[in-house]
């Protein structure tokens, strides 16, 4: 019995030997693998760091449009002004477009676009992805090295005041000698600001909404630089050129803004009390899109009319003139926030509406929330399929309007996209294709579940655009109008540009051309005062205005129609108008003609 027990015993220290070498065998596959990873292979790590240099590189250039574009990268969607309200959603600056934190809409409705910080680092991370390809060029790495990048599969990026942190996930695998080593993960930080500035410029863009120290100078500009209240002393009406008054208001403005600075003294005018640590200023310029009206106007005069101050008065000759004129006046200011190199901009309209300025509005947050947009329904499912004339699928950007809100639908493959509508009466499909006429289409009631709704997009061509002229005299500049059915306008401006894109479609075309011309004239006319001498009767006088002269005046031009088909845009090259004989004036009275002449007078319209 003792014998057995002992071989009992034996067999089980072999099994539990057995099973340690086994653990050990396979704890050594296991990790093999990762405890290679960790070593990496020679000099490797520097070709690692040209690749984070890499990237450092071109995400810097992401931070320096998010500070030089107000916090944006992909831009919002394009909003079209009105001929009441000019602005559209961006500000032209330096070749940048920079969407405005604050403007007012086509529509005249107050509109927002402060990104949060959340929103930048969202832009940055979707920017890293698209840039990353320019890394993978074997230029930035030793020829002795063979390296395989793949395209980074996610990124993450936290903004912080003073610096910017990044991660990256893609495959980045170095050779060389027989040695390989695979890097999965990269993380780099660039030194930026970029978190600081933008705060900055979020609390001087509160302390503005609530404090509105940009209307209030506006207005001391308005007050001391235009007629606004007063009386005069005088028998005669005074009379002020509305085109020189908002020119001479408009560069008053721009210059008490740029005069506005974040440090002196408290007691200077131009200082702004502020907080905030970085240095700002304030860029405003007198070209930029703006929208000045003055009321009461006599076209483009302002007239006030003298009158006795009582019955009687004009005994001793004893007139006054009183005025009272009402601005409407809205135009961009530029807010720059910096620090050393860096800067972080964005812009705001300001505005005064009925000599008051507007109405003062609580931080971004309660001014953030909107009504609930159409988009936000699902609406029913639908299939969109676009077409060329010709019936071939073409692939575009589809919109949906309804109720003052623009629904991006995404894009069509091989000619079809099948996504939910929202429900909206009389809803407007809107369609964007390169190459393509933007298209529009009107859907009559609502759109059906399952319904689908074909639309046929006309080609575009492009043709070289010539205008020519008989008899001895010339033109140095022509604008040329091409409207279509549609009632979509053209306009070139000629010779700077000689090309004009057109569709198939019926077009009105209009032609004004300008050169040169000697005019000089006076304007004068009658006002008339009740009562002036004794009390009794009207007393009339002459009012002469300061005398003008031009050295370019309208020469010539014409009107015509022509009716375009696709195979006629194919096969030609270039459209030629004919203006026929130009009629170079030398009086008011032949520059008022032409104008009128011009309406009537038929263009020459030839494809070739």
């Amino acid at each position: 019995m003792l014998v057995k027990r002992c071989k009992k015993g034996q067999v089980t220290i072999f099994v539990i030997v057995a099973i340690l070498i086994v653990a050990l065998v396979s704890s050594y596959f296991i990790f093999r693998n990762n405890v290679a990873k960790n070593v990496i292979p020679g000099d490797f790590e520097e070709v690692h760091n040209s690749y984070l240099s890499c990237l450092e590189e071109q995400t810097s250039l992401g931070v320096s449009l998010l500070g030089s574009q107000g916090g944006y990268i992909s831009l919002p969607d394009f909003e079209q002004g009105s001929r009441y309200m000019p602005f559209s959603n961006y500000l032209s600056f330096g070749g940048l477009e920079i969407p405005y934190w604050y403007y007012i809409s086509g529509n005249n409705l107050p509109r927002q676009q402060v990104p949060s910080l959340e929103d930048m680092e969202a832009d940055l991370e979707k920017f890293i992805l698209e840039i990353s390809n320019e890394c993978k060029k074997n230029s930035y790495y030793p020829s002795e090295y063979e390296v395989l990048v793949r395209d980074l599969t996610d990124s993450k990026v936290v903004i912080e005041k003073n610096q910017v942190k990044v991660e990256v996930i893609s495959d980045f695998s170095v050779s060389k000698d027989y040695q390989s080593y695979l890097f999965e993960e990269h993380s780099f930080k660039i030194d930026s600001k970029l978190g600081e500035l933008y705060e900055s410029a979020v609390d001087l863009y509160e302390q503005e909404m609530e404090e509105m120290f940009l209307e209030n100078y506006t207005f001391d500009v308005l007050a001391l630089y235009a007629p606004l209240d007063g009386v005069e002393l005088s028998c005669k009406p005074l009379v002020w050129d509305a085109g020189e008054v908002i020119q001479n208001l408009s560069e008053a403005i721009s210059a008490n803004i740029l005069a506005l600075k974040s440090e002196g003294k408290n007691s200077d005018y131009f200082v702004i009390d502020s907080n905030i640590k970085n240095s700002f200023r304030f860029l405003s310029n007198p070209e930029w899109t703006s929208a000045y009206e003055i009321a009461p106007s006599e076209g483009s005069l302002l007239v006030a009319d003298p009158i006795g101050t009582q019955q009687g008065m004009g005994i001793i000759g004893f007139c006054y003139v009183p005025y009272h004129f009402v601005y409407d006046i809205r135009y961009p200011v530029l807010i720059q926030v910096y620090e050393g190199n860096e800067i972080f901009q964005f812009p705001f309209v300001v505005i005064i509406d009925n000599n008051v300025p507007r109405k003062g509005h609580s931080p971004i947050e309660p001014l953030s929330i909107e009504q609930e947009s159409i988009c936000d329904n699902p609406g029913v499912n639908a299939t969109l399929s676009l077409y060329d004339s010709k019936l071939r699928a073409i692939n575009g950007e589809i919109f949906y309007d309804c109720f003052g809100s623009r629904c991006n639908l995404g894009e069509t493959e091989f000619g079809e996209l099948t996504t939910f509508v929202p429900q909206c009466y009389n809803g407007v499909f809107s369609v964007r294709s390169e190459g393509y006429a933007d298209y529009t289409l009107v859907k009559p009631g609502l759109v059906i579940e399952g319904e689908q709704i074909l639309m046929i997009l006309d080609k575009e061509f492009t043709l070289d655009l010539e205008i020519l002229s008989s008899g001895d005299s010339e033109f140095d500049q022509a604008i040329v109008n091409f409207i279509s059915g549609e009632g979509k306008t053209s306009t070139i401006v000629y010779p700077d540009q000689k090309e004009i894109i057109l569709s198939e479609g019926e077009y009105e075309l209009s032609v004004q051309a300008y050169g040169a011309a000697e005019i000089e004239f006076n304007t004068t006319y009658e006002q008339c005062v009740e009562g002036f001498f004794f009390g009794i009767g009207k007393k009339c006088y002459e009012v002469e205005m300061p005398s003008e002269s031009f050295n370019r005046a309208l020469v010539g031009g014409g009107v015509g129609e022509i009716i375009l088909t696709e195979n006629q845009l194919e096969d030609s090259r270039k459209i030629s108008l004919d203006l026929g004989e130009l009629n170079p004036p030398e009086n008011l009275n032949e520059l008022q003609s032409n104008y009128i002449l011009i309406e009537s007078r038929e263009l020459g319209v030839e494809l070739n």
